[in-house]
Parts: structure tokens; C-alpha cells; sequence
């Protein structure tokens, strides 16, 4: 049996069906909307409608973040993706999409991603995964080899760009090709990590390449 090709619009969106989907009512019930926000000089707070009988999807962008923040809402006492919609923040360059269930507000995309001007990198992920990233923080050693390593006293504070909910894993290396050399963290916390350096039978060295690495969760 041969279909017929057809394009329904809904609203903003256009689509192309065949012609058992142009039967199906629910194409043209469908809402969806797409709405950009721009970060550059307030914050947002971003309401969701209340959820009807009616299948809804939104699609939500921010840009320029940094300085200020999106913050979702909803329009009753909807949660969003099982959990408070206020906890869903965007904070950098990123974008969600929610469906309605018909009772709650369901996360099928979410990823919100910025570079912060001294701290690095972060991306945070759906699941509630969240990388931070730094290329350049520099320890310099203080500890002559004498024991056998050089090493700073106290090492780097290296101050998360974002705060993790719980202590994630935190690692580090170096660009050096001294393969003696190795740089290590400890006294790990969800705000941030100190990094040290070591060099096995060395003198008092200074990198200011040290890659460092921690992962976590940005949300229980």
C-alpha cells in the first residue's frame, strides 16, 4: 500500500508525515516551543506552563552565562525529572528539553557547559555527572630531594569552577617529559583540591602546565 506524504504545521513546527501519522490527532494537539534566553546581564527565571491532558515540549537555550544564571520554574508543584525544578540551573552556554507526562515535567536533554576566567571548565550532563576541568595551575617545590623527592610544602589550591554536591575524584598530570616527575592531588572537597608536584631525586622545580581533573555530581 502506498502512503501519502504530507506536511502538517503545529504552530511553529512543521512536520512531514505519511498519511496514517496525518490521521493521528495527536500530531496537530502537540505543543512545542523553543525560547533562547540571554544571560549577559541578569539572571532568569525561566516558569514552565502548567502540565494539561495536552502533550507539551519545550525546548530551553541560554547563553552568556557566567555572571548570572537561568533558573526553572514551574507553574504549580510539577517536578522536573523527579526532582525540583529549581535544582536544574544553567549557568554557562547549554540547553534542555522537557516533555510533559501529563503530570510532571520529564528531562529528555540537559547539558550547560562555561569556562570560568581563573578556575577552568565545567560540564555538567542529564544524569547529574559533572567534569571540571583546569590546564594551568603552577606548583612550584619548596622540599629539596635530600629525602629522596622534591616537592612543594602545601602544594596548589585549585578552587572548582562550579561546587560539587558530594567529594568527587580528582587527578592530575603534567606536560613534562621528565617521567620522574609526577603531580598528584589530595584533600579533596566538594569546593576544591590541592594539587602538588614531585620529582623523584630532583631539585626545586615550578610547572605551570599542570593539567588537573575532577569529576563528581552536580546533583544527587
Amino acid at each position: 500500500m502506498a502512503f501519502i506524504s504530507a506536511t502538517v504545521s503545529v504552530g511553529a513546527v512543521t512536520r512531514q508525515s505519511d498519511y496514517q501519522r496525518v490521521m493521528d490527532n495527536t500530531v496537530f494537539n502537540k505543543q512545542q516551543l523553543a525560547i533562547t534566553n540571554d544571560l549577559t546581564s541578569d539572571n532568569i527565571t525561566h516558569t514552565l506552563p502548567a502540565v494539561t491532558g495536552l502533550p507539551q515540549t519545550e525546548s530551553i537555550y541560554w547563553t552568556n552565562g557566567g555572571t548570572y544564571k537561568l533558573t526553572l520554574a514551574v507553574s504549580d508543584s510539577e517536578t522536573v525529572g523527579g526532582i525540583s525544578a529549581g535544582t536544574w540551573l544553567g549557568e554557562g552556554e547549554g540547553h534542555m528539553v522537557v516533555e510533559s507526562d501529563g503530570t510532571n515535567w520529564q528531562v529528555r536533554e540537559y547539558k550547560d557547559y562555561g569556562n570560568h576566567a581563573t578556575n577552568g571548565a565545567w560540564y555538567k550532563y542529564i544524569s547529574g555527572e559533572m567534569k571540571c576541568y583546569i590546564d594551568d595551575i603552577s606548583v612550584t617545590t619548596d622540599i629539596s630531594a635530600g629525602s629522596g623527592v622534591a616537592r612543594a610544602t602545601t602544594g596548589t589550591l585549585w578552587t572548582f569552577p562550579k561546587t560539587f554536591v558530594s567529594t568527587p575524584v580528582a587527578s592530575g598530570g603534567t606536560s613534562s617529559a621528565n617521567s620522574a616527575e609526577f603531580v598528584y592531588t589530595y584533600n579533596v572537597g566538594t569546593v576544591n583540591v590541592r594539587v602538588n608536584i614531585a620529582q623523584l631525586g630532583g631539585s626545586f622545580i615550578t610547572r605551570t602546565t599542570c593539567h588537573i581533573s575532577a569529576i563528581g555530581r552536580w546533583r544527587t
